[in-house]
Protein backbone atom coordinates (compact mmCIF):
# COMPACT_ATOMS: atom_id res chain seq x y z
CA UNK A 1 0.00 0.00 0.00
CA UNK A 2 1.66 3.23 -0.70
CA UNK A 3 0.82 6.71 -0.27
CA UNK A 4 1.80 10.06 -1.84
CA UNK A 5 3.53 12.20 -0.36
CA UNK A 6 3.82 15.79 -1.92
CA UNK A 7 6.55 18.28 -0.63
CA UNK A 8 6.46 22.04 -1.36
CA UNK A 9 9.15 24.80 -0.71
CA UNK A 10 7.56 27.53 0.63
CA UNK A 11 9.02 30.86 1.24
CA UNK A 12 6.63 32.72 4.42
CA UNK A 13 8.38 36.12 3.39
CA UNK A 14 7.02 36.12 -0.26
CA UNK A 15 4.24 38.06 0.48
CA UNK A 16 6.76 41.29 1.44
CA UNK A 17 5.54 44.05 -0.80
CA UNK A 18 7.02 45.16 -3.84
CA UNK A 19 9.42 47.38 -2.47
CA UNK A 20 11.14 44.91 -0.21
CA UNK A 21 12.14 43.21 -3.40
CA UNK A 22 13.37 46.14 -5.24
CA UNK A 23 16.96 45.72 -4.67
CA UNK A 24 18.81 42.67 -5.89
CA UNK A 25 17.49 39.42 -4.27
CA UNK A 26 19.96 37.99 -2.51
CA UNK A 27 21.38 40.37 -0.14
CA UNK A 28 22.63 38.01 2.63
CA UNK A 29 22.49 34.14 3.84
CA UNK A 30 18.90 32.65 3.42
CA UNK A 31 17.87 29.81 5.96
CA UNK A 32 15.47 26.79 4.96
CA UNK A 33 13.42 25.31 7.44
CA UNK A 34 12.50 21.51 7.47
CA UNK A 35 10.13 20.31 9.89
CA UNK A 36 11.44 16.77 9.56
CA UNK A 37 14.94 15.53 11.57
CA UNK A 38 17.98 15.05 9.25
CA UNK A 39 17.96 12.41 6.73
CA UNK A 40 14.43 11.99 5.53
CA UNK A 41 13.35 12.77 2.18
CA UNK A 42 12.68 16.45 2.56
CA UNK A 43 15.79 17.35 4.43
CA UNK A 44 17.94 15.74 1.80
CA UNK A 45 15.98 17.76 -1.05
CA UNK A 46 16.36 21.04 0.79
CA UNK A 47 20.27 20.19 1.31
CA UNK A 48 20.73 19.42 -2.44
CA UNK A 49 18.58 22.99 -2.73
CA UNK A 50 21.20 24.70 -0.35
CA UNK A 51 23.92 23.99 -2.00
CA UNK A 52 22.80 24.77 -5.79
CA UNK A 53 20.97 28.09 -4.63
CA UNK A 54 24.04 29.02 -2.84
CA UNK A 55 26.56 27.99 -5.59
CA UNK A 56 23.94 30.20 -8.42
CA UNK A 57 23.51 33.44 -5.37
CA UNK A 58 27.29 33.45 -3.99
CA UNK A 59 24.95 33.38 -0.78
CA UNK A 60 25.32 31.30 2.14
CA UNK A 61 21.94 28.97 1.98
CA UNK A 62 21.53 27.09 5.35
CA UNK A 63 19.12 24.00 6.06
CA UNK A 64 17.98 24.16 9.72
CA UNK A 65 15.92 20.68 11.01
CA UNK A 66 12.93 21.90 13.32
CA UNK A 67 11.42 18.90 14.15
CA UNK A 68 8.02 18.00 15.85
CA UNK A 69 4.28 17.81 15.52
CA UNK A 70 4.18 17.02 11.79
CA UNK A 71 6.45 19.83 10.74
CA UNK A 72 3.70 22.34 12.47
CA UNK A 73 6.48 23.40 15.04
CA UNK A 74 8.55 24.34 11.56
CA UNK A 75 6.10 25.60 9.83
CA UNK A 76 4.71 28.03 12.81
CA UNK A 77 8.61 29.32 12.87
CA UNK A 78 8.57 30.36 9.16
CA UNK A 79 5.10 31.91 9.31
CA UNK A 80 6.22 34.37 12.34
CA UNK A 81 9.83 35.29 10.52
CA UNK A 82 10.30 38.66 8.90
CA UNK A 83 8.81 38.58 5.31
CA UNK A 84 11.90 39.43 4.04
CA UNK A 85 12.37 36.47 1.93
CA UNK A 86 15.37 35.11 3.64
CA UNK A 87 13.95 32.35 5.77
CA UNK A 88 11.81 29.40 3.24
CA UNK A 89 10.30 26.63 4.17
CA UNK A 90 10.29 22.81 2.93
CA UNK A 91 6.97 22.04 4.26
CA UNK A 92 4.35 19.51 2.64
CA UNK A 93 1.12 18.35 3.15
CA UNK A 94 0.50 16.94 6.93
CA UNK A 95 1.33 20.92 8.17
CA UNK A 96 -0.40 23.23 5.02
CA UNK A 97 -3.08 20.83 3.86
CA UNK A 98 -4.22 18.26 6.04
CA UNK A 99 -3.13 19.62 10.01
CA UNK A 100 -6.00 22.34 9.14
CA UNK A 101 -8.39 20.07 9.50
CA UNK A 102 -6.90 17.95 12.54
CA UNK A 103 -6.85 20.54 14.57
CA UNK A 104 -9.11 23.09 15.89
CA UNK A 105 -6.67 25.83 15.80
CA UNK A 106 -3.11 26.69 14.16
CA UNK A 107 -1.08 29.18 14.92
CA UNK A 108 -0.10 29.57 11.23
CA UNK A 109 -2.66 30.08 8.24
CA UNK A 110 -1.05 28.37 5.57
CA UNK A 111 -2.92 30.16 2.79
CA UNK A 112 -2.37 33.66 4.24
CA UNK A 113 0.99 33.17 5.80
CA UNK A 114 3.05 31.34 3.03
CA UNK A 115 3.33 31.69 -0.86
CA UNK A 116 4.13 28.31 -2.59
CA UNK A 117 7.15 28.63 -4.38
CA UNK A 118 7.46 24.96 -6.31
CA UNK A 119 6.54 21.15 -5.68
CA UNK A 120 10.38 20.01 -5.17
CA UNK A 121 9.49 16.28 -5.35
CA UNK A 122 6.87 13.26 -4.52
CA UNK A 123 7.95 10.49 -2.71
CA UNK A 124 6.33 6.81 -1.99
CA UNK A 125 5.20 5.70 1.04
CA UNK A 126 5.92 1.87 2.32
CA UNK A 127 4.33 -0.63 4.35
CA UNK A 128 7.32 -2.82 5.84
CA UNK A 129 7.20 -5.11 9.20
CA UNK A 130 9.96 -6.82 11.05
CA UNK A 131 11.06 -10.22 9.98
CA UNK A 132 10.11 -12.10 13.41
CA UNK A 133 6.02 -10.55 12.51
CA UNK A 134 4.44 -13.78 11.42
CA UNK A 135 3.30 -12.30 8.59
CA UNK A 136 5.08 -12.62 4.90
CA UNK A 137 1.83 -11.20 2.75
CA UNK A 138 -0.05 -8.11 3.21
CA UNK A 139 -3.01 -11.14 3.76
CA UNK A 140 -1.01 -12.45 6.53
CA UNK A 141 -0.90 -9.00 8.41
CA UNK A 142 -4.82 -8.29 7.98
CA UNK A 143 -5.37 -11.92 8.91
CA UNK A 144 -2.53 -11.77 12.15
CA UNK A 145 -3.90 -8.08 12.97
CA UNK A 146 -7.51 -9.41 13.12
CA UNK A 147 -7.02 -12.48 15.73
CA UNK A 148 -4.68 -9.22 18.47
CA UNK A 149 -6.88 -6.46 18.20
CA UNK A 150 -5.06 -3.57 19.53
CA UNK A 151 -2.09 -5.37 20.37
CA UNK A 152 0.04 -4.78 17.13
CA UNK A 153 1.83 -1.00 16.75
CA UNK A 154 3.22 0.89 13.45
CA UNK A 155 5.05 4.09 13.23
CA UNK A 156 4.82 7.26 11.77
CA UNK A 157 6.20 10.35 10.92
CA UNK A 158 4.15 12.61 13.05
CA UNK A 159 0.28 13.13 13.27
CA UNK A 160 -1.19 14.23 9.67
CA UNK A 161 1.70 12.67 7.90
CA UNK A 162 0.87 10.89 4.82
CA UNK A 163 2.29 7.41 6.36
CA UNK A 164 -0.16 8.28 9.42
CA UNK A 165 -3.03 9.21 7.07
CA UNK A 166 -1.87 6.07 4.36
CA UNK A 167 -2.05 3.72 7.91
CA UNK A 168 -5.31 5.00 9.35
CA UNK A 169 -6.73 4.29 5.63
CA UNK A 170 -5.49 0.92 5.67
CA UNK A 171 -6.76 0.16 8.59
CA UNK A 172 -10.03 1.37 7.97
CA UNK A 173 -10.63 -0.63 4.68
CA UNK A 174 -9.27 -3.67 6.30
CA UNK A 175 -11.38 -3.33 9.29
CA UNK A 176 -8.52 -4.21 11.66
CA UNK A 177 -7.35 -2.35 15.24
CA UNK A 178 -3.11 -1.19 15.09
CA UNK A 179 -1.78 1.28 17.25
CA UNK A 180 -0.12 4.31 16.21
CA UNK A 181 3.16 5.37 17.56
CA UNK A 182 4.07 9.01 16.73
CA UNK A 183 7.93 9.59 15.80
CA UNK A 184 10.13 12.94 15.02
CA UNK A 185 10.61 11.71 11.35
CA UNK A 186 11.02 8.24 9.45
CA UNK A 187 14.31 8.16 10.43
CA UNK A 188 13.34 7.73 13.92
CA UNK A 189 11.18 5.16 13.27
CA UNK A 190 13.88 2.56 11.64
CA UNK A 191 15.66 1.51 15.01
CA UNK A 192 12.84 0.56 16.90
CA UNK A 193 11.49 -1.56 13.35
CA UNK A 194 14.98 -3.06 13.64
CA UNK A 195 15.32 -4.47 17.01
CA UNK A 196 14.45 -7.93 18.10
CA UNK A 197 11.85 -6.76 20.90
CA UNK A 198 9.89 -5.05 18.45
CA UNK A 199 9.09 -7.64 16.55
CA UNK A 200 4.78 -6.64 17.17
CA UNK A 201 5.37 -3.55 15.35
Amino acid sequence: MTSLLRVFAIGAALLAPGPAFAQAYPEQGIKIVVGFPPGVAPDITARLLADKFGEAWGKPVVVENVTGAGSNIATDRVAKAPPDGYTLLMGGNSALVINPSLYDRLPYDPVRDFAPISQVFIAANLLVIHPDVPAKTLPDLVALARTQPGKLTYGHAGIGTSQHLAAELFKYMAHIDIQPVAYRGTTAVLPDLRSPSQGKS
